[in-house]
């Protein structure tokens, strides 16, 4: 997300980041909340990790988490969930199943394991 993604966004959004810092251009993420064009920021990730006290930091109207999002109860109920579901499937083993995945091919087994964009 650089400045013309942020140009993109409705005026006074807000700006949610739980993916990747270095998906985020910090300076155009700064201008765009100094400007008011953002209302403000939520951030659960940044780069490099942990970011030093800058700019972002000192903005009102931003809020830096450590990477926890992911660390809900709901979260958390829903990845043990995830992980039974996967461990009750055959386990996929093999040279056949792994230059597959190198070559970057997918069965239907690995679809359903592994969602990929295409």
């Amino acid at each position: 997300m650089g400045p013309t993604e942020f140009d993109l966004m409705k005026p006074g959004a807000y700006f949610i980041n739980t993916a990747r810092g270095g998906l985020v251009n910090h300076e155009a993420l700064v201008n765009s909340l100094l400007s008011g064009r953002l209302a403000g920021a939520g951030l659960d990730v940044q780069w490099p990790e942990p970011r030093p006290l800058d700019a972002l930091s000192d903005l009102s109207n931003v809020i830096i988490s450590p990477h926890i999002a992911g660390g809900s109860r709901t979260s958390c109920c829903r990845s043990y969930r995830r992980c039974s579901k996967m461990s009750a499937r055959p386990q996929l083993v093999g040279p056949s199943h792994t230059a597959g995945l190198l070559r970057g091919s997918r069965t239907s087994t690995h679809q359903a394991l592994l969602p990929v964009r295409e």
